[in-house]
């Protein structure tokens, strides 16, 4: 799901089914989970469900055609999270859960958030707009979205270059 809406982590972990549009279509972003260092004398961190961190942040993402039946059958109750539990799933288990997933299909390790920034440049190659792209990742500055989250292939460079030169 991230891999394909260019989630953050905490956005994925604070979804509820009622952030799901009914025909899941559409996926809201209201909330995200963090974990934040604790109160001075308490325990040294703490997971915080909490509205997401700009007002860019929050945001209607388009669901994928391909992923919607998956949705549709995992569907549970409006007020569950995607995991279909009334609690959310504390970041690093989902963390864990992925780099075990990784490794059952073969797949070199890599870092969750490196799938917001393959969603994005993969946007990008497709021929998405910067401020398309800024306003699905929750940015308020394209800028942040170009400078941050694309990364051009040399092979994207030089076939921009050759198509440049064969249109003069």
């Amino acid at each position: 799901l991230c891999l394909y809406t260019g989630m953050r982590l905490g956005e994925a972990c604070g979804l509820r089914w009622g952030d799901v549009s009914p025909d899941c279509n559409i996926i809201y972003i209201r909330r995200t989970l963090q974990r934040l260092p604790g109160a001075e004398g308490e325990h040294k961190t703490a997971l915080v469900l909490d509205t997401p961190k700009s007002r860019s942040s929050a945001r209607a993402i388009p669901v994928p055609a391909r992923l919607r039946p998956l949705l549709e059958r995992a569907r549970a109750g409006e007020g569950c999270f995607l995991t279909g539990e009334e609690t959310p799933m504390e970041p690093r288990r989902f963390q864990r859960r992925f780099k075990s997933a990784l490794r059952e299909a073969g797949v070199a390790d890599i870092n969750f958030h490196a799938l917001r920034h393959t969603f994005a440049t993969n946007c990008v190659n497709l021929g998405c707009d910067a401020a398309t792209l800024a306003r699905i990742l929750g940015h308020s500055d394209v800028a942040i979205t170009l400078n941050t989250y694309v990364h051009p292939s040399f092979e994207a460079m030089r076939a921009i270059v050759d198509r440049n030169s064969e249109s003069a």
